[in-house]
């Protein structure tokens, strides 16, 4: 976690991984904010929770697919133990 490698004296360590915790977070901005990336984040774990009711609304495949792509890109599945499904 961030805050271990804080209380270690690992600075640099604990840099790179909030600026992780950064693109991330805006990436999941970009696709909606937390709850539409959210949901899809669920789905992508296995829980898929269907499509939004209006006036939400749901990724098309390939919204989909660009935000896991860009999760990915930016190093979310090594923080992770979820997969790209």
């Amino acid at each position: 976690a961030i805050i271990d490698d804080f209380n270690r004296g690992d600075l640099t360590e604990a840099r790179e991984k909030q600026y992780k915790s950064v693109k991330i977070i805006d990436i999941l901005n970009r696709y909606g904010g937390a709850i539409v990336s959210g949901k899809a984040l669920m789905k992508n774990a296995g829980l898929d929770c269907g499509n939004f009711r209006a006036p939400a609304k749901s990724f098309d495949d390939s919204g989909y697919q660009a935000m896991l792509n860009d999760l990915e890109r930016a190093g979310f599945y090594e923080i992770h133990s979820w997969q790209i499904n």
